[in-house]
């Protein structure tokens, strides 16, 4: 449906199912990605340094952007953190690659590659992501950011998605 541009139909379709199975993740990141496409009166932006940008990448608005980052900050909130809320589940590390990875790819380097580096710590089997040129080049600015920014963005995060 949303391919078609029947965004309307398609959002009352997931959210129906989503309500049903909350722990769906793979649907929760489709919704995501789904939130991303422009619609119509919506301008469209790139945030990218001018080095993480690629000819692949999604035409995307602000709109669209806030859009995805909001689902996914849903279902983050619906996953869980293991029994002694010291790492994050499977489920959650997903959502959190998939939100790191809208957060890099649109402005927030930083707070996206922490992101990653999270869901990798706690999903080791997510770490090919980190071996993108993409991801390389963004952890790569983190030298330039200087160790005590990106240690104090990395506690955040730590509170924010595992405490």
């Amino acid at each position: 449906m949303w391919h078609a541009g029947e965004f309307t139909a398609a959002e009352a379709v997931l959210e129906g199912y989503l309500e049903q199975y909350p722990h769906d993740t793979k649907t929760w990141i489709s919704y995501a990605q789904m939130q991303k496409k422009v619609r119509v009166g919506e301008v469209v932006t790139n945030r990218l340094h001018p080095g993480l940008q690629s000819a692949s990448d999604v035409p995307v608005s602000r709109e669209s952007v806030w859009r995805s980052r909001t689902v996914l900050y849903r279902a983050i909130r619906l996953s869980g953190v293991d029994e002694n809320e010291t790492t994050v589940l499977p489920a959650r590390a997903s959502l959190l690659q998939a939100l790191g990875l809208l957060e890099l790819t649109h402005g927030y380097e930083m707070y996206g590659s922490t992101l990653l580096e999270l869901a990798v710590r706690s999903c080791p089997t997510l770490t090919p992501v980190l071996r993108w040129q993409r991801i390389r080049r963004a952890r790569a600015g983190h030298v330039v950011a200087g160790a005590g920014r990106v240690q104090k963005m990395r506690e955040a995060v730590r509170r924010q998605f595992v405490s």
